[in-house]
């Protein structure tokens, strides 16, 4: 009889669902995940079974982030976390700095091997220009700032080879889309102030994903970003995490009109949610950056700055033609949009897919300027 009740002991430890660990980042602490902890959970997680690594005595400073990755292992390691979750592994969701913190951790600390997912927020994963600038300078250029400068030894590093090794599962959300025209209009400039300069926060191999016009402080709150995140880390399943979930969505593409005059970016997403018993799906059509060149120097007036308007005429079908948004517009002085579709309820092994046609204007009375289709990426559902 006393051989059984080690067994039952270690049953009594594992938790029921796949553990999270929330890495912070730059100047930052573990209380940025509030928003994010409380939706997850009221999914279903237990308090126990997300974790924020705290190395908020440490930054800004000039401990390296190879130490403090050396932490998030040691951090993830003496709470035995890989061993209590039910499948053996671990997923990480950072933000900013906390994102390179992690990627050291996969690549260098044996972390692929048990780390299910991770996601990164607004990651300077190939350097932001703005460390570059305050590094020419000499001002606030603590060791962690050197190491997010463009072209700074670590992040060749972790660049080396591939940028996404093991078997992970990566995704990154940046709100910069990486191409807005130059910007010299009072008011108008990035999202993320932070880390911008190209699709700077994409990564080779990742699921790549473009937010709303957002601060770069607001990702972990961010009601579009946080409802995503937690999709990404959810088994199609549900077998290991407290809802079944999949999501994806196409690239960018660029829609010009007026001699490309007036322009934006969209892309369309299919999200799947729900429990092994009860599936619904959704479709969304992503504007991006809406807005309309002026005067002979193109000075770039974006959805929101003084009165100009994002004005979207759309449809959206399913497979087959169903339809899954009737005809309709939206107007808004915002230079992003998520326009979704209703939900619908969808079965395990069922193909879910479709595609929006669109028209987007933003200039004046002219017509609808910028035409075109967004194809919804296809997912079967698990």
């Amino acid at each position: 009889m006393t051989g059984i009740f080690p067994s039952i002991a270690q049953a009594a430890d594992k938790f029921a669902h796949r553990p999270v660990v929330f890495v912070h980042g730059h100047g930052a602490g573990p209380g940025v995940w509030g928003n994010l902890i409380s939706d997850a959970q009221a999914l279903g997680y237990k308090s126990e079974e997300l974790l924020a690594f705290d190395y908020s005595k440490q930054t800004p400073g000039d401990t390296t982030i190879e130490a403090i990755a050396g932490g998030l292992g040691k951090y993830i390691r003496d709470n035995e976390l890989a061993s209590k979750s039910p499948d053996g592994t671990i997923d990480i969701v950072a933000h900013s700095m906390g994102g390179l913190v992690a990627r050291y951790y996969l690549k260098h600390d044996g972390g692929t091997s048990t780390t299910k997912h991770l996601v990164t927020l607004g990651t300077p994963n190939h350097g932001t220009l703005a460390a570059d600038a305050a590094c020419a300078v000499h001002v606030k250029c603590d060791v962690q700032t050197q190491e997010m400068t463009t072209r700074s030894d670590l992040l060749k590093a972790l660049s080396s080879g591939s940028e996404t090794p093991g078997p992970t599962a990566y995704a990154t959300f940046r709100a910069n889309f990486g191409n807005e025209p130059p910007l010299v209009s009072s008011g108008v400039g990035y999202c993320d102030g932070i880390v911008f300069g190209g699709a700077t926060s994409a990564l080779e191999g990742a699921q790549n994903f473009v937010t709303g016009c957002i601060a770069h402080n607001d990702y972990p709150s961010n009601s579009w970003t946080k409802e995503k995140t937690l999709a990404l880390i959810s088994d199609a399943d549900g077998v290991n995490t407290p809802q079944a979930a999949q999501f994806a969505c196409a690239d960018l593409q660029e829609n010009w009109g007026k001699d490309k005059w007036v322009g934006a970016q969209t892309s369309s997403c299919m999200t799947v949610t729900g429990t092994s018993a009860q599936k619904n799906a959704y479709s969304e059509l992503l504007v991006r950056g809406c807005g309309y060149y002026w005067g002979w120097v193109k000075i770039w007036y974006y959805a929101g700055y003084k009165d100009v308007t994002c004005d979207v005429k759309y449809e959206g079908k399913g497979i087959g033609d169903a339809k899954f948004r009737d005809a309709s517009t939206q107007s808004e002085k915002f230079r992003t949009m998520e326009i979704r579709s209703d939900s619908f309820p969808v079965r395990s092994g069922q193909t879910v897919g479709g595609s929006w046609s669109f028209g987007i204007h933003s200039y004046q009375s002219a017509d609808y300027d910028a035409h075109g289709t967004a194809t919804t990426p296809s997912l079967t559902v698990g």
